[in-house]
Protein backbone atom coordinates (compact mmCIF):
# COMPACT_ATOMS: atom_id res chain seq x y z
CA UNK A 1 0.00 0.00 0.00
CA UNK A 2 1.08 3.35 -0.55
CA UNK A 3 1.61 5.55 2.18
CA UNK A 4 0.84 8.50 -0.13
CA UNK A 5 -2.79 7.00 -0.75
CA UNK A 6 -5.42 9.42 0.49
CA UNK A 7 -6.74 7.56 3.88
CA UNK A 8 -10.80 7.58 1.94
CA UNK A 9 -9.70 5.23 -0.27
CA UNK A 10 -7.80 3.19 1.87
CA UNK A 11 -10.71 3.17 4.16
CA UNK A 12 -12.99 1.95 1.49
CA UNK A 13 -10.95 -0.75 0.64
CA UNK A 14 -9.89 -2.20 4.04
CA UNK A 15 -13.55 -2.16 4.47
CA UNK A 16 -14.79 -3.66 1.57
CA UNK A 17 -12.03 -6.52 2.09
CA UNK A 18 -12.73 -7.21 5.87
CA UNK A 19 -15.90 -6.03 6.81
CA UNK A 20 -18.62 -5.83 3.97
CA UNK A 21 -19.29 -9.32 3.95
CA UNK A 22 -21.27 -9.20 7.17
CA UNK A 23 -21.81 -4.96 7.51
CA UNK A 24 -22.25 -4.74 3.67
CA UNK A 25 -20.93 -1.56 1.45
CA UNK A 26 -24.10 0.66 3.35
CA UNK A 27 -23.10 -0.41 6.67
CA UNK A 28 -26.53 -1.96 7.07
CA UNK A 29 -26.40 -5.47 5.71
CA UNK A 30 -26.24 -7.38 9.30
CA UNK A 31 -25.16 -10.93 8.77
CA UNK A 32 -24.58 -12.79 11.74
CA UNK A 33 -25.72 -10.39 14.04
CA UNK A 34 -23.50 -7.31 12.29
CA UNK A 35 -25.21 -3.80 13.74
CA UNK A 36 -26.13 -1.67 11.75
CA UNK A 37 -23.17 1.30 11.02
CA UNK A 38 -25.23 3.81 9.49
CA UNK A 39 -26.85 4.24 13.12
CA UNK A 40 -23.36 3.80 15.53
CA UNK A 41 -22.59 6.59 17.48
CA UNK A 42 -19.82 5.07 18.87
CA UNK A 43 -16.57 7.54 18.99
CA UNK A 44 -13.35 6.65 17.60
CA UNK A 45 -12.07 5.24 20.51
CA UNK A 46 -14.72 2.78 20.76
CA UNK A 47 -14.52 1.91 17.36
CA UNK A 48 -10.90 1.42 17.70
CA UNK A 49 -11.47 -0.98 20.92
CA UNK A 50 -13.74 -3.05 18.98
CA UNK A 51 -11.28 -3.60 15.39
CA UNK A 52 -8.70 -4.51 18.27
CA UNK A 53 -10.77 -6.79 20.30
CA UNK A 54 -14.00 -7.99 18.19
CA UNK A 55 -17.36 -8.22 19.57
CA UNK A 56 -19.62 -10.76 19.53
CA UNK A 57 -19.32 -13.07 16.27
CA UNK A 58 -16.64 -9.88 14.93
CA UNK A 59 -13.07 -11.43 15.33
CA UNK A 60 -10.66 -8.78 15.88
CA UNK A 61 -9.42 -6.63 12.91
CA UNK A 62 -6.26 -5.09 14.15
CA UNK A 63 -3.90 -7.63 12.85
CA UNK A 64 -5.43 -7.47 9.18
CA UNK A 65 -3.87 -3.83 9.32
CA UNK A 66 -0.92 -3.50 7.35
CA UNK A 67 0.98 -0.36 9.16
CA UNK A 68 -0.85 1.97 11.93
CA UNK A 69 -2.62 4.35 9.48
CA UNK A 70 -5.02 1.25 8.63
CA UNK A 71 -6.90 1.72 12.00
CA UNK A 72 -7.54 5.32 11.19
CA UNK A 73 -8.27 4.52 7.38
CA UNK A 74 -11.58 2.14 8.79
CA UNK A 75 -12.36 4.53 11.43
CA UNK A 76 -12.68 7.64 8.93
CA UNK A 77 -14.76 5.13 6.32
CA UNK A 78 -17.07 3.27 9.27
CA UNK A 79 -17.83 6.92 10.26
CA UNK A 80 -18.92 8.48 6.81
CA UNK A 81 -21.89 5.39 6.77
CA UNK A 82 -23.32 7.24 9.43
CA UNK A 83 -27.10 9.20 8.47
Amino acid sequence: MSTDEPKGETGIRLYERNCSNCHGMDGRLGNSGAKDLTASKMTDEQIIEILEEGKNAMPPMAMLMENPSDMDSIVVFVKSLRK
